[in-house]
């Protein structure tokens, strides 16, 4: 069975959105662009679904954790470590700068999203020179794989309502603790146990469709979500920067994708508007490539920056120049590594089998088919 091109046209929304947070700054756009960072929610919310879909389908199966880790492994190192060579050979260019070793060995073991909070971890972070400087977008790998680490003994072990009651402390608890660590004027949005509330929509999703309700989200709530999250995310001032934001804010949005998703789950292959425009070849390939792409984007972004700021003279053309730019040369990067370099990798995923594979309660997808899902 086909996986769900839908959700590979909603990863290209929220990889297409990250990236225009980035690199779009005209005066009369940056308001809306400055909000693009909640495709990151986008991308948690699915992330969330699809593990524990795949994790649910192998429940009880052989080899249940070599299996899982060895196919999240194939799909997640090789780009990510790739991506990390590609910023140390940079910073290496960089005779001014001496590489810190507890930052570098914090990106190394995906930590940066348990250490963010540590007073060093900002000012050496803001010491890398562009273009390795963003190597900072690896933060969300890092609650990525730690979920990963966790969730997995947790939906091997666990019962059903034991699960479901997890799932609810921890949409409960994130809040809480986001506020205290708002308080401390810690960097809460990049905490691992702070953020792990997007992750859990997810799983709940998943679990509800695993019991067989396959709920039919009505649009009027997707644009109810929409419209309270713009308004949000438009009418206060840095949001993130807002402690009412901090502690409601991110519960909020991750709702809202919740619902996102949830309504495109229950439409998938249907005729419907939204359905089609995600289906589009597009969308379904930057959401195939997205991965790479929001590992590379940052990068390329301040890479062409530096080559094409004063290209022409002319401050709108060469902003207009440097974003186009980025934009065909990040998909051209991402193209390039998923043919040639993580495609024949993935390959190897299928000596991880468990010969048991329960078809995925979602729409009749096989949840190993939807594992090709972008971890971002």
């Amino acid at each position: 069975m086909p996986r769900i091109r839908e959700l590979d046209g909603l990863r290209a929304v929220a990889a297409l959105s990250v990236f225009a947070h980035h690199a779009i700054s005209f005066p009369a756009l940056a308001r809306f662009t400055s909000t693009g960072w909640i495709g990151v929610d986008l991308f948690f919310v699915i992330s969330g679904y699809l593990i524990t879909t795949i994790l649910l389908g192998m429940r009880g199966a052989p080899h249940y954790f070599k299996n899982f880790y060895m196919r999240r492994t194939l799909r997640i190192f090789p780009p990510y470590y790739l991506f990390l060579l590609i910023c140390f050979v940079a910073v290496l260019f960089s005779r001014s700068y001496h590489p810190s070793g507890r930052l570098w060995s914090s990106f190394l073991f995906y930590a940066t999203s348990l250490i963010v909070i540590l007073p060093w971890y900002s000012g050496a972070l803001a010491s890398v020179p562009n273009p390795a400087s963003a190597i900072e977008v690896t933060w969300s790998l890092s609650i990525e794989e730690l979920f990963y680490l966790l969730w997995a003994p947790g939906v091997r072990f666990l019962r059903k309502g034991a699960l479901i009651l997890v799932v609810a402390a921890v949409i409960l608890l994130a809040p809480v603790l986001r506020w205290y660590l708002h308080s401390l004027q810690c960097r809460e949005y990049f905490f691992f146990p702070s953020r792990m509330d997007s992750l859990a929509f997810g799983a709940a999703l998943a679990l509800i469709w695993d019991s067989g309700r396959r709920w039919r989200i009505s649009g009027w709530y997707v644009i109810a979500g929409l419209a309270a999250t713009a308004s949000a995310l438009l009418l206060i001032d840095n949001p993130r920067g807002s402690l009412w934001f901090s502690v409601f804010g991110y519960t909020l949005i991750a709702v809202t994708m919740a619902l996102v998703v949830a309504f495109v789950l229950g439409r998938a292959g249907s005729g419907s508007l939204a359905c089609r425009a995600l289906r589009s070849k597009v969308l379904v390939r930057v959401g195939t490539v997205s991965y790479m792409f929001y590992l590379l984007h940052l990068f390329v972004i301040r890479m062409s920056t530096d080559w094409f700021a004063n290209l022409s003279g002319f401050h709108w053309a060469d902003r207009g120049f440097t974003l186009m730019a980025s934009l065909a040369m990040t998909m051209l990067l991402a193209e390039l590594s998923w043919r040639y370099f993580e495609s024949p990798i993935l390959k190897l995923k299928s000596r991880f089998s468990s010969g048991r594979t329960r078809e995925a309660v979602t729409t009749g997808v096989l949840a190993e088919a939807a594992s090709a899902a972008v971890d971002a």
